[in-house]
């Protein structure tokens, strides 16, 4: 992964691992920033890749009553 970063989401999909956000210091800005990015690492050729960004927000809904 090009930074690192915790508290990212994570999928396996064949041999591509794509990862999700995350938290952590973001070009010596704040420590407790938030990554925007999403990526995919190829297992098989042993590379990372940017994918476009996310146009979706995580959002945390309340349970409904």
């Amino acid at each position: 992964m090009p930074n690192a970063r915790g508290g990212i989401a994570t999928a396996g999909v064949g041999a591509r691992i794509y990862t999700f956000g995350g938290e952590g210091e973001r070009d010596d800005a704040d420590p407790n920033g938030v990554f925007a990015e999403t990526g995919a690492y190829d297992t098989v050729r042993d590379r990372w890749r940017r994918l476009p960004r996310c146009r979706c927000r995580a959002t945390a809904q309340p349970p409904s009553p």
